[in-house]
């Protein structure tokens, strides 16, 4: 199972936990799983559309899905998966 990692923004959609192991073997089949255990947390993340969110990044083992292959990149059980949302204000 990898490891996703939830910022403090996010747990309490996932009943406080801010990391968790889980199933899959894509980005997608992983946040799959997420979704099924924490359905409030989806919206947050995924459009009306079903693509990631803008103000969203996803990163693998540091690297942004983006710069690889998105939602169909691969996962291992040892990869760290880590929701990271855009930080603005002024």
């Amino acid at each position: 199972m990898a490891t996703l990692k939830i910022p403090t923004l996010y747990s309490h959609y996932t009943d406080k936990n801010k990391e968790m192991q889980l199933d899959g073997t894509t980005i997608r089949q992983v946040f799959e799983n997420l979704f099924l255990l924490y359905p409030t947390i989806q919206k947050h993340i995924i459009d009306p559309n079903g693509k990631q969110r803008r103000h969203i990044n996803i990163f693998i083992n540091k690297i942004n899905i983006v710069d690889l292959q998105k939602d169909e990149t691969p996962v291992n059980q040892q990869d760290v998966i880590t929701i990271l949302p855009n930080i603005s204000g002024g």
